[in-house]
């Protein structure tokens, strides 16, 4: 993956994941700091959306630690996110309201594959 370093020189919140199913994607803690506001959601990094499309990953999960939830948005949605640039480089965001449960996380696996686009 693209290392993306923050101001305080730690690398990037992004590890490979696997979804219950098998498909490939990329995690990310996010602490409540981390969160955005306005809209209430989170911000992925575009270079690591255009290097996760690349290297084959399906989607990212995203782990909001404030509530404990792991949702996700396969990297369709994110591509067509919100731009935001917080003066971390340019982001795509995503509302919470426009992110899914992790498909099968329940235990069950959905009998079909779509979801949102």
């Amino acid at each position: 993956m693209v290392p993306v370093v923050t101001r305080r020189g730690v690398r990037s919140p992004y590890r490979p994941g696997v979804l219950p199913n098998g498909r490939p994607v990329l995690r990310k803690r996010v602490l409540r700091r981390h969160e955005l506001t306005t809209p209430p959601g989170v911000a992925v990094d575009e270079v690591v959306l255009a290097d996760a499309e690349r290297q084959g990953f399906t989607g990212v999960v995203v782990h909001r630690v404030r509530t404990e939830e792991d949702l996700w948005a396969p990297l369709s949605r994110w591509q067509r996110g919100i731009p935001v640039n917080r003066g971390f480089g340019p982001q795509r965001a995503l509302r919470w309201a426009d992110l899914d449960p992790v498909p099968g996380a329940g235990g069950q696996l959905s009998l079909f594959d779509g979801g949102r686009q």
